[in-house]
């Protein structure tokens, strides 16, 4: 929750108990709602592997589950000028789905969550550094993201 805090996904209140609240990212509302989507789940996986030798992994979910969901309800919300991240769910659905065109080609993109957090207790292991998950914020935003398109 702390990297979370200080990536701007989630504000903390004080007091006993702490209340987290998800939060939008403003530098990602002047990308496409595809972008948007790529980004949250690049997020998403990348924490999902790095925790899933974890004992409490299924503790996990409620954090993905629940905070990079409604920080990305939040942040297409104030992309659209809908006000609240329930009106961006009643429009777009629990994942926040899209569909896309391009070259006559329907694609649908939605929020990475998976459907259970049993603990699988091992790594994903592929070659090379992956890094951070949460380094996805400092990419630079130069223009649409073609990351799921063909070189």
């Amino acid at each position: 929750m702390d990297k979370l805090i200080k990536q701007g996904f989630v504000k903390s209140y004080g007091g006993r108990p702490k209340r987290w609240v998800p939060n939008a990212i403003a530098k990602f509302i002047f990308l496409d709602h595809k972008s948007i989507l790529l980004r949250y789940n690049a997020v998403i996986r990348g924490l999902l592997n790095y925790y899933s030798p974890a004992n409490n992994f299924y503790k996990f979910g409620s954090i993905v589950g629940y905070v990079l969901r409604h920080s990305c309800a939040k942040t297409i919300a104030r992309k659209y000028n809908l006000g609240t991240r329930a009106k961006a769910f009643q429009k777009f659905g629990k994942n926040l789905r899209i569909t896309a065109e391009k070259k006559g080609v329907e694609r649908t993109y939605e929020l990475y969550i998976p459907e259970s957090f049993k603990n699988i207790k091992e790594f994903k292991l592929s070659k090379g550094f992956i890094g951070d998950p949460l380094m996805t914020l400092n990419y630079q935003i130069y223009s649409q993201t073609a990351l799921d398109d063909v070189c």
